[in-house]
């Protein structure tokens, strides 16, 4: 409950400074047509473009199939996935993923107490 809370405290503040920034530098702004998103070079690069809907995707099938496959093995191949992706090689992106994987489900399991799915490694673990 204090985690959220400081969360939405530092949220509001955010918004805040964003607005007054956005209003100190607004007639700069309406001067050279800037939005309030700048995608910078997402929207321009085709490989920037599909490396974030990509992690959108993992993040949809994560919810889609998280109780089937488990968090640690959906975890470990998306973060692997994830990393070669922007270039990692295979070998590198395992061991960050497989230590990536093993602090998140530690912390979870042991210092928050929330289980995470275990899927198909039910019996397993």
């Amino acid at each position: 409950m204090l985690i959220g809370v400081g969360l939405f405290i530092c949220g509001v503040v955010l918004i805040f400074r964003g607005i007054g920034v956005r209003r100190s530098s607004q007639t700069v702004a309406s001067a050279d047509g800037a939005s309030w998103i700048d995608l910078g070079n997402v929207s321009a690069a085709p490989k920037a473009r599909a490396n974030v809907l990509l992690a959108l995707g993992i993040i949809l099938l994560y919810i889609v199939f998280s109780e089937y496959t488990g968090f640690i093995l959906f975890s470990f191949c998306a973060i692997a996935l994830l990393l070669y992706r922007l270039g990692s090689s295979v070998l590198l992106s395992c061991v960050v993923a497989a230590a990536t994987t093993l602090v998140i489900q530690l912390l979870f399991a042991k210092v928050l107490l929330v289980p995470l799915p275990a899927g198909l490694l039910q019996g397993i673990l």
